[in-house]
C-alpha cells in the first residue's frame, strides 16, 4: 500500500502497512562547498540529501577545513569520524519547494533498488593517495600550526592532520616565553622536545580559546594548575581518543610532547620505553621492569627533592622532560 503522503527518499523495500504519518524533512540549504572557508559554528549545509550544522567551538575550527568533509564511503569508520567531528547531522532534507500531493499511481517494483550510498559521490574522495605526493603543495595552509616544525619533512604525511590550530604563530617570541625565568629558559635547552609553553602556563594567564579548549579536555583551574592531577594525563598519547588528540594538538602538544612532559611515559610497558629509548634513564633512577610492571616498591629516588639528586640522576630526568618544578610538583601559580 502506497504511505498516506510519499516520502522523500525511497524506502528499501516497499511496507506492508501505510505509515501513521509522513517523513518529517526540511528543505536543503546550499550545499557543501570544499572551498569555503567562512563555515563557522551553526552554520548549515546539504551533503548527500541530509542537512549537516557545524558543531559548536572547539569543533567549528574544523569546519573550513577541507579535511572534514562528506565522504562517499559510509563504511569508512576513521573518515566519517572525522566529518562528524565538525559537522552534526541534522535530517533529511528536500530540493523541491513542497512535496507531491498525490502518491505515484505506479505499483512499487519488485526488488527493491540498491541501498544509495550514504554521500553522493559528487565531492572528491577523503581517502589519501597509495602513495605520498613527490612534491609539497605550492600553497601554504590556511592555518599556521601553533609551532613552526625544526625543518620541513621529507615525505609528506599521507593522512591529513588531525590537529587544527587555535591561533596564528608570531614572528616574535610569544608573551610566555619572554616571562619565563632565567631557570627554565636554561633549562629549555637541555629538554629533548620543544617546550609546551601553554601547558605550563597558569590558567588564569591562558587566553579564553585555550582555556575553552582545557576545558573540553575535562581540565578545571585546579587540575591545570597541579601537574599529573587530571585523568587524562595519566594516559600516554596513543591511548587517547581521537577527539582528545585534537584538543592537545591545538594546545600545542604532539605525542611526543605530551608522553615526555606531560605523561612522562608512565602510560608505557616497559618494552615500550625500551622501544621509545627512555627505559635507559628510568632504570638509571632506580626502576627495573618488575618494579615498573609488577607494582613493586618504587625506587628510593622518587621521595627525594630534586636539590637532593645528584647531577647525573637530574640529567637522567631531565631527558625524561622532568626539571625541578615538575619533580617537585610545584603548582603553576608558584612557578
Amino acid at each position: 500500500h502506497p504511505t498516506v503522503t510519499p516520502t522523500q527518499f525511497p524506502t528499501p523495500k516497499p511496507s506492508n502497512n501505510p505509515t501513521a504519518s509522513p517523513t518529517l524533512v526540511t528543505h536543503c540549504p546550499p550545499q557543501y562547498n570544499t572551498t569555503d572557508t567562512t563555515y563557522s559554528a551553526g552554520h548549515k549545509i546539504e551533503a548527500g540529501g541530509y542537512v549537516y550544522e557545524c558543531k559548536p567551538y572547539p569543533h567549528s575550527l574544523y569546519c573550513s577545513q577541507s579535511e572534514f568533509r562528506p565522504i562517499s564511503d559510509e563504511e569508512d569508520e576513521i573518515e566519517m569520524e572525522l566529518w562528524l567531528n565538525a559537522w552534526e547531522r541534522v535530517g533529511p532534507c528536500y530540493r523541491t519547494e513542497s512535496p507531491t500531493s498525490m502518491p505515484t499511481t505506479k505499483k512499487p517494483t519488485i526488488n527493491p533498488t540498491i541501498t544509495p550510498s550514504f554521500v553522493p559521490t559528487f565531492l572528491p574522495t577523503m581517502k589519501p593517495t597509495a602513495k605520498p605526493s613527490t612534491k609539497p603543495t605550492t600553497n601554504p595552509t590556511t592555518k599556521p600550526t601553533m609551532k613552526p616544525t625544526k625543518q620541513p619533512t621529507q615525505v609528506p604525511t599521507t593522512k591529513p592532520s588531525l590537529k587544527p590550530t587555535v591561533k596564528q604563530t608570531t614572528s616574535g617570541p610569544t608573551e610566555s616565553t619572554t616571562e619565563l625565568s632565567s631557570y627554565l629558559q636554561q633549562m629549555i635547552q637541555r629538554f629533548p622536545y620543544p617546550y609546551p609553553h601553554v601547558r605550563f602556563t597558569q590558567w588564569a594567564e591562558l587566553s579564553d580559546d585555550e582555556k575553552s579548549v582545557a576545558k573540553s579536555l575535562s581540565y578545571t583551574r585546579y587540575l591545570w594548575d597541579n601537574l599529573e592531577i587530571a585523568s587524562i594525563e595519566s594516559h600516554p598519547y596513543d591511548h587517547l581518543s581521537q577527539a582528545e588528540q585534537q584538543g592537545v594538538g591545538a594546545l600545542g602538544l604532539d605525542a611526543e610532547i605530551w608522553d615526555c612532559y606531560v605523561n612522562h611515559y608512565y602510560g608505557y610497558y616497559w618494552d615500550e620505553l625500551e622501544d621509545a629509548g627512555v627505559a635507559k634513564y628510568y632504570s638509571a633512577l632506580g626502576w627495573t621492569k618488575a618494579s615498573w610492571e609488577e607494582g613493586g616498591a618504587e625506587p628510593a629516588i622518587e621521595d627525594l627533592y630534586w636539590n637532593e639528586l645528584s647531577e647525573t640522576e637530574k640529567e637522567n630526568a631531565i631527558n625524561l622532560c622532568y626539571f625541578e618544578y615538575s619533580w617537585n610538583w610545584i603548582g603553576l601559580d608558584d612557578w
